[in-house]
């Protein structure tokens, strides 16, 4: 089952109100939707979320399991999508360069620092190799 963040939102918001006929108002869908929502994830996993004998509603241990647990899938899928906004937008990428251990080790510290400033969302790959070899590759 895969588990959009706007879903997990769904939970959150139970979760943070303590009510589903509350948490539901805010998320502008109906009692019986958020419900069935939850009845279904609960199913799939065959864990309880939520402790609905009390009122208000909490978190069952499996479901603060699980909470923890997609918050950090949502976090990790932010962060791979900003990721690849970065690349897509041309403001991230990777450059390698080849020079011979003289060369590198006289220009780079002079070149790098002043160009990892300007462009600090470009990995710069830096391989050292004799420079005949470099040559014949090119």
């Amino acid at each position: 089952m895969i588990i959009t963040k706007d879903k997990f939102a769904y939970l959150q918001a139970v979760a943070e109100e303590g009510n589903i006929t509350r948490a539901a108002e805010k998320l502008y869908v109906s009692q019986p939707a958020l419900t069935n929502y939850i009845n279904k994830v609960e199913s799939y996993y065959g864990i309880r979320l939520f402790n609905r004998v009390r009122n208000p509603v909490t978190l069952t241990y499996a479901g603060e399991q699980f909470m923890k647990g997609m918050g950090e899938i949502i976090r990790l899928q932010k962060k791979f999508d900003h990721e690849m906004e970065e690349l897509a937008n041309h403001r991230a990428d990777r450059i390698t360069i080849g020079m011979g251990s003289t060369r590198a080790s006289t220009w780079l510290p002079y070149l790098l620092p002043s160009y990892k400033n300007k462009y600090p969302e470009i990995d710069v790959e830096i391989i050292e190799i004799i420079t005949q070899i470099l040559n014949k590759d090119c």
